[in-house]
């Protein structure tokens, strides 16, 4: 009589054991539930400020002076000293200058200048 109390202790003890392991991973799970809803609901963050300096230069107008040349068929402006910058126009016919110097005027989108206006440089290259 004596073992069969003593088993009847071990499996109390064990269930007991059992059921504060399924209420603790029940909880766990409803808390993750929960804190997930919350996360999914939540914006994200805004940036209100541009990450490079190499964008902030992009903004508004931006003048170039050099000679405007065509790469296959893409148009290129080649300052002196520096590597060909691409430039595109929907206002400028853009063939009329090629390997003329000029001074461009326009509008970056991406790492393309939109020229808007061009005019023929004084200084030769």
């Amino acid at each position: 009589m004596y073992e069969k109390h003593d088993c009847f202790h071990l499996s109390f003890a064990a269930e007991c054991f059992y059921m504060k392991n399924l209420t603790l991973f029940a909880f766990c799970i409803s808390a993750s539930l929960v804190l997930s809803a919350c996360s999914q609901n939540a914006p994200a963050p805004q940036s209100t400020q541009t990450d490079t300096a190499t964008n902030m230069q992009k903004k508004g107008d931006t003048i170039k002076t050099g000679k405007l040349i065509k790469i296959g068929a893409q148009f290129y402006i080649q300052e002196p000293g520096k590597s060909p910058a691409q430039i595109d126009s929907y206002v400028v016919n853009l063939s009329s200058y090629v390997d003329q110097s000029v001074k461009i005027t326009g509008q970056y989108s991406g790492d393309t200048l939109f020229v808007g206006k061009v005019e023929q440089s004084s200084g030769g290259q």
